[in-house]
C-alpha cells in the first residue's frame, strides 16, 4: 500500500480524487502525507552532511557538534515519516484506492 500511495502523491488532484472514490479527506490526507515525506527526506539529507561534516571535522568539539546536529535530524525525519505513516494508514483504514 505505501508504495502505491506514494505513486498517488505526484498525481493531480483530480487523479487523487478517481483513486480514492471522491474522498476529499483522503486526497486531504494524501497530499499533507506528500509533504511530512518531502520533510523525511529533506531531513534525512541533512543527517548524511551532518555525518560527513563529522568525519571531516578538525577537533572533538567540532565532530560532537555535528552529532548533535545528526540526532537533531535523526529526530526530525524520524518525525515527519511518523506522521506521514499515519496518514497513509488514515487512507488505507477508509478502504479507498
Amino acid at each position: 500500500m505505501e508504495k502505491h500511495v506514494k505513486t498517488e502523491l505526484h498525481l493531480s488532484e483530480e487523479h487523487l480524487q478517481a483513486i480514492t472514490g471522491g474522498c476529499a479527506q483522503c486526497v486531504a490526507d494524501l497530499e499533507k502525507a506528500a509533504v511530512h515525506q518531502h520533510y523525511a527526506n529533506f531531513y534525512n539529507n541533512k543527517t548524511t552532511q551532518a555525518e560527513m561534516m563529522k568525519i571531516g571535522s578538525s577537533t572533538p568539539e567540532e565532530a560532537q557538534k555535528y552529532t548533535r546536529l545528526q540526532d537533531t535530524y535523526d529526530g526530525l525525519t524520524a518525525l515527519h515519516a511518523k506522521a506521514a505513516d499515519v496518514l497513509i494508514d488514515r487512507v488505507a483504514a477508509r478502504g479507498h484506492g
